[in-house]
């Protein structure tokens, strides 16, 4: 026999078990090409998405000046024009409310009588250990409260 013949008469190895074969064949085209894989990868990658969301609002609201400073260069504009101020008369109404000028006590005295000469502050601290400690601290007359600022009836 010459090897053209040996190569003719050559039986090439077939897979002993078909039923295996269309197994394995399923299964590795379900892996790859399956409807199931396409909806795991879009879960995984809103999974994703939404957490480094998550994280950019967590950075935000523990740094709001870096919350600033993104609106600034997205929008190309000064977002701390925006910010309105304090209110500044909130020192004022706490002034008229600790003076003569006090709502609750105007009505028992006439502004006119008196005249303020100094301002007090007290504070009192408490300690188990050691009791009660209380400061008092001086200050000049607050000039710039209108008379009758507040008063029940005034203009």
């Amino acid at each position: 026999m010459d090897f053209e013949s040996k190569l003719d008469n050559m039986q090439l190895p077939g897979p002993e078990n078909d039923g295996h074969e269309t197994r394995l064949r399923t299964a590795l085209r379900e892996r790859y090409f399956g409807v199931e894989r396409k909806y795991r990868y879009r879960f995984r990658l809103s999974v994703g998405f939404a957490s480094v969301l998550l994280a950019i609002l967590f950075v935000f609201v523990w740094n709001p000046e870096l919350a600033i400073r993104a609106n600034q260069i997205a929008f190309q504009s000064n977002a701390s024009e925006r910010f309105e101020p304090a209110n500044d008369n909130a020192e004022e109404e706490y002034v008229d409310y600790t003076s003569l000028y006090n709502p609750e006590i105007y009505p028992m005295f006439h502004d006119e009588e008196y005249e303020e000469e100094k301002a007090y502050v007290i504070r009192k601290y408490n300690s188990p250990a050691k009791g009660e400690l209380m400061i008092v601290s001086e200050f000049d007359p607050v000039e710039s409260i209108p008379v009758g600022k507040n008063l029940p009836g005034s203009i």
